[in-house]
């Protein structure tokens, strides 16, 4: 187990971000994977879709925390008893990111399961602090006594989004009077708030995540950056992040069906001009390919492809053969249009 218990119970919650509490798949978790990782480091997996499948999968990898992304994702808040459930049984714990700010979607969240929020959309103190307290049941807050999943899990995390340049320009008020459960940056709508990119290159980008690791480290407040690949996740760690998002379903799935249809297509697009006669295919690229193999064929056989234009095949339209006008064509190519 790797909950610690709160050392201030006055304060409404534990402080500790460490969401899991029963076992993965062969009783490991990420760090007892990578036993060389830092010791104080959570890995996530970030959720568009309500899959209770997936969510399962995920928490047998060994992943820390997952998020249920209810602002930008198709989740909704039906979909939390069952998904945090998922969660639960698997050994790992369920976040929400949160529509807004907003009291009722904050604690509507927490009261149908989720192990804790992500609030999004801050601006200053003042939405921090009240965001802060609607996740905290009264002395230390406002939240409504009125949890109907998960209730063998009350200490709910409030970990709150810095995305904003107000909140940027607040961070160091914010974590020093709150003390949240965790900070964690959002890198798209912040470098649009500050007129940069949200690449670590980018020189006001980086100091905005020095300025959120400075106000964090005194108070031991743990600090997550999103990302959606694990290189920019390590990147965000080697700084000193410590809640670290290495996967996102929708992002990832794209990827890997990129890389299969592009490796498909290729072997697709060499086939042909080895049946024309050329020994190899001068691109590494799919389109690239397309091009110099369309130049072989025309040039030995002129025109009389089969192929009008528009519709040689094409890395979003490769699902088989391609067909030609001759008659040497073997009986089982067909172009899909």
């Amino acid at each position: 187990a790797r909950v610690r218990r709160c050392a201030d119970p006055a304060r409404g919650r534990c402080p500790a971000v460490s969401c899991r509490t029963g076992s993965t798949r062969k009783g490991e978790t990420m760090r007892d994977q990578h036993p060389s990782s830092p010791p104080d480091v959570l890995y996530g997996a970030w959720l568009h879709t309500p899959s209770i499948p997936a969510v399962t999968a995920l928490a047998h990898a060994g992943f820390d925390y997952l998020v249920a992304d209810l602002q930008h994702g198709t989740a909704a808040e039906h979909d939390l008893p069952a998904l945090s459930a998922a969660a639960r049984a698997a050994g790992s714990r369920l976040l929400a990111r949160a529509r807004s700010p907003h009291a009722a979607d904050l604690g509507r969240a927490l009261d149908l399961g989720a192990s804790g929020v992500i609030v999004p959309s801050l601006h200053s103190l003042e939405e921090a602090r009240a965001a802060a307290a609607a996740c905290r049941y009264p002395p230390a807050g406002n939240r409504s006594l009125g949890r109907v999943a998960g209730s063998d899990h009350p200490e709910d995390r409030c970990i709150l989004m810095i995305e904003t340049a107000g909140a940027l320009a607040a961070v160091a008020d914010i974590v020093a009077e709150i003390r949240p459960d965790g900070i964690y940056v959002g890198p798209a709508d912040l470098s649009a708030s500050l007129g940069c990119t949200n690449s670590l290159d980018d020189r006001d980008f980086s100091e905005a995540i020095s300025t959120v690791l400075t106000a964090c480290a005194p108070h031991g407040v743990p600090v997550g950056v999103h990302a959606t690949d694990v290189d920019t996740a390590l990147r965000f760690r080697e700084l000193g992040c410590t809640l670290v998002t290495c996967f996102s379903d929708m992002p990832s799935l794209e990827s890997a069906a990129g890389a299969a249809i592009g490796a498909a297509a290729l072997t697709f697009v060499a086939a042909i001009a080895t049946y024309y006669g050329a020994t190899a295919v001068a691109s590494a690229t799919i389109d690239g390919a397309v091009t110099s193999t369309k130049a072989v064929i025309q040039n030995r056989l002129g025109n009389n492809t089969g192929f009008p234009e528009g519709h040689w095949p094409q890395s979003t339209a490769v699902t088989g053969h391609a067909s030609f006008a001759d008659d040497s064509r073997p009986s089982d190519w067909q172009l899909v249009e």
